[in-house]
């Protein structure tokens, strides 16, 4: 699902299953804002399956800097 606020703007959301025996599942929302520094980013949610508790929040930026 992608929302797009105003002009070029956007926010995405993107669910992820994992295999069964993992117990686990995401979602990665990706945004891009003009003028925000940086302008993209991520977060990644990640949830237990068999509770729906969430287990951890993840940053997911990309960076070019080596």
């Amino acid at each position: 699902m992608s929302v797009h606020p105003k002009g070029n703007d956007f926010i995405t959301s993107m669910p992820a299953l994992l295999p069964p025996e993992m117990g686990r599942f995401s979602i990665k929302i990706v945004s891009r804002i003009k003028g925000r520094k940086p302008a993209l980013k991520s977060e990644i949610f990640l949830y237990d399956s068999n509770s729906g508790e969430l287990i951890a929040i993840l940053t997911a930026i990309w960076s070019s800097k080596s």
